[in-house]
């Protein structure tokens, strides 16, 4: 064993001693950028574009400000434009003790909202600002934040730690915040769940955690430390009375046996004294298990503690790591952060520096599970400048898209982005995006295991917000060292479904899925909601989402109304039909001339908003023209009855029905025949004849030829009277002009016919 670590640590050896010959890795670039002095607070893609952007503290100004990312190493101030929530940080941090904006999902409509706090008087205020593609909204009265929600003797650091879980599994994010009072009675931890999309509040609730001991304050993050996919809680508490003396923080672990939390601090190895300035959790020798470091951070400077690193034994304890693997630094060091900046499978340490006389933040390269401080060889060892005492926001992202994490460091008088130089043909990488469809759509708790090389690598992805815990991107970053293919990347959703990809090629971003065929709705807070149903011509446009619109959608429109709650009108917007022509016109094809009030009708056509109807030459039209049924008086002359259907875009092709007139011999002395009709006509085989007698009376029918010979057996009735339907088959008749006769006694009446196989 001796020998192999002997191995390991020459190896090592042999390793810094090359890159100490060769150039620094990463050279400040700050000066070639239009980056102005500040800090970063937050980094993410607020418009979708793809870029992540910076929530961003302007050195000397009064307000935070939102920097667009346009891809080229560049940024532009968006803070008007996206009317980005206006917060001051001197007035914010002096009430509320370092909260910042935190981006996060709240309305799980697939883009990033802003949520912060405010304390005031010992009371806590939450603000949402709903992100409406790109541009901003306060919507916090809309789901009842617009008094405060908890109040009382607030310490002065109080209500630093909250986190986004979907702890109720309805499919959107909850939040837990944790409570750090300095009296005798305060609370734990306490849970605001969202019921935005059911009856459109986000309330407070103290039924959904179990286990946590009233008394004690608690500062605890989502952890999922067995692998069994749900949340559990690590961090610490603090023995009411003893905050501020930075003693008796003790770490805390409570496992969740559905929804029932047990304190396995001790039993789980955890259960050490510390005064954390942050933790992180990574799995540090790539086992699949996630391992947890604590910074340090103490103002009693004749015994501070280290740092506290533990290995997670995947059997539901921890190992006390710390010494062996030269992370004990015993000085101001929080905010750690696990990240592989060489992109060889393994992250690394970065920490933040609480000051306190201290000049650099340290640094620790992972060399497969084995950590070397190298801030110097890296060439990001920070000399503060006089009179700061910390190195503020230290945001690890990928500014320039080469899949190599480059570092930004904020003080505010001095700031630096060291740029990643470490050449890419071994330093492959896979940059991973997740979007939950059954989870919420900023799918929080959820795992990522990637098989690359041999080795297996695992993130997990959290929204929380911890005032000394350094939140960096919220893409998973994966180092694939010289490896142009990953074998396979595993995603463990929050609602228990796994997405599996294979053979996934390297150097790329993706953008993950719970279920490609998802669609989300914007969000619908709003005091009330409108919807209205719109149909437009092809060409035309109609006033909708902000603008005049010309394709079919659905469009959203929020008007502002008093209480800082906006109604919102849903447009649904559709191209009126290409109208199809009206089906079969139903009426006699036959009838005598000068016929009154004869009826031709058809059925209604879809998206016809009229009907446009056209009659023989010398036909009267009595009633009906527009609609679906006309009534009219023949003509002597025969020809079609024709009828588009019209609405205000188009008229649908015609539909034709022609009409034959005859000279009717003897209806005048046929009285008691009140109607007839013969259909259809042309005829193929079936030819049916209906009519109506208002007394009885003995009838005869007969199809003849036109020399009047009888083509087909007559049809004799007896004493008939009401309304009669009869029919030939005309299947064994050729086909030719012939004429259907009706009489009784010497009265006749006459229609042609066409037969026509």
């Amino acid at each position: 064993m001796k020998s192999k670590v002997a191995i390991i640590f020459f190896i090592v050896f042999l390793f810094i001693t090359s890159q100490k010959l060769h150039s620094q890795v990463f050279t400040d670039v700050y000066s070639s950028t239009n980056i102005p002095l500040g800090g970063i607070i937050e980094i993410f893609d607020y418009d979708n574009d793809g870029l992540e952007d910076w929530v961003y503290e302007i050195y000397g100004d009064s307000t935070f400000h939102l920097l667009k990312n346009q891809g080229n190493g560049n940024f532009t101030d968006v803070t008007v434009s996206s009317n980005f929530p206006r917060i001051n940080p001197s007035q914010y941090f002096a009430n509320t003790n370092d909260p910042t904006p935190v981006p996060v999902d709240i309305d799980n409509d697939g883009d990033y909202d802003i949520f912060y706090w405010e304390t005031f008087g010992g009371d806590l205020h939450l603000h949402l600002w709903e992100n409406r593609s790109g541009v901003f909204q306060e919507v916090s009265a809309c789901i009842g934040w617009a008094n405060s929600l908890l109040t009382g003797n607030l310490y002065a650091d109080g209500m630093r730690a909250f986190s986004f879980v979907d702890y109720d599994k309805d499919g959107d994010l909850d939040i837990t915040y944790n409570t750090v009072f300095d009296n005798a009675t305060p609370q734990s931890t306490l849970i605001l769940r969202n019921d935005i999309n059911s009856n459109g509040l986000f309330a407070y609730s103290d039924t959904l955690i179990t286990g946590f001991p009233i008394g004690l304050a608690t500062r605890l993050y989502p952890f999922d430390f067995d692998n069994d996919g749900d949340f559990d809680f690590i961090g610490w508490e603090i023995t009411p009375g003893q905050f501020a003396t930075f003693n008796f923080h003790t770490i805390k672990l409570y496992r969740n046996d559905d929804s029932l939390f047990t304190d396995i601090s001790a039993l789980s190895g955890l259960a050490a004294a510390n005064y954390s300035g942050g933790m992180t959790y990574f799995d540090y020798n790539n086992d699949g298990f996630l391992d947890v470091l604590f910074g340090c951070t103490d103002n009693n400077f004749n015994s501070p503690p280290d740092n506290k690193f533990f290995q997670n034994n995947g059997d539901g304890t921890f190992t006390d790591i710390t010494s062996i693997n030269n992370v004990h630094y015993s000085n101001h060091y929080n905010g750690p952060t696990g990240i592989d900046y060489n992109n060889d499978g393994y992250e690394d340490l970065c920490f933040d520096m609480s000051g306190f006389g201290m000049n650099h933040a340290p640094f620790y390269t992972n060399y497969s599970s084995v950590f070397v401080e190298n801030a110097d060889t890296l060439g990001i060892n920070v000399i503060l400048p006089g009179g700061q005492n910390s190195t503020g926001g230290r945001r690890w992202i990928d500014y320039n898209n080469d899949g190599l994490l480059d570092l930004f460091v904020g003080q505010g008088v001095v700031d630096y982005l060291f740029q990643n130089n470490l050449p890419n043909s071994n330093s492959k990488y896979l940059n991973i995006t997740l979007q939950g469809c059954i989870s919420p759509t900023d799918p929080s708790g959820a795992r990522v295991v990637v098989f690359a090389n041999g080795h297996k690598q695992t993130r997990y992805f959290i929204s929380e917000r911890v005032s000394t815990s350094r939140v960096s991107s919220k893409i998973l970053h994966f180092g694939l060292s010289a490896s142009s293919v990953a074998d396979s990347i595993n995603v463990f959703w929050p609602s228990g479904i796994i997405t599996r990809l294979y053979n996934v090629a390297s150097d790329q971003d993706l953008l993950i899925h719970e279920d490609s065929n998802c669609t989300r709705q914007p969000s619908l807070i709003a005091s009330s909601i409108y919807t209205l149903n719109r149909s437009i011509c092809q060409g035309d446009s109609l006033y909708a989402g902000g603008g005049y619109q010309t394709q079919p959608g659905t469009y959203y429109d929020y008007y502002p109304i008093s209480g800082g709650c906006d109604s919102l009108v849903i447009t649904n917007l559709s191209f009126s039909l290409v109208l199809p022509s009206p089906q079969t016109i139903y009426g006699p094809d036959t009838v005598c001339a000068g016929q009154q009030n004869v009826t031709f009708s058809i059925l209604p056509v879809l998206g016809a908003s009229s009907y446009q109807w056209s009659i023989p030459v010398g036909s009267t039209l009595n009633s009906g023209g527009g609609t679906t049924s006309i009534n009219i008086t023949l003509g002597n002359s025969p020809g079609y009855i024709v009828v588009s259907a019209v609405n205000s875009c188009s008229m649908s092709l015609p539909t034709h029905f022609y009409v034959y007139t005859t000279i009717c011999t003897g209806i005048e002395d046929l009285q008691e025949l009140t109607s007839l009709s013969v259909y259809p006509n042309p005829v193929n085989d079936k030819l049916h004849i209906q009519y109506e007698l208002n007394s009885a009376k003995d009838i005869s029918i007969f199809l003849k030829d036109i020399f009047g010979r009888d083509v087909l057996d007559p049809i004799h009735k007896i004493n008939i009277t009401g309304l009669q339907t009869d029919q030939f088959s005309t299947n064994s008749v050729s086909m030719g002009m012939y004429i259907l006769q009706i009489k009784s006694g010497d009265q006749s009446v006459n229609h042609r016919i066409i037969i026509n196989h």
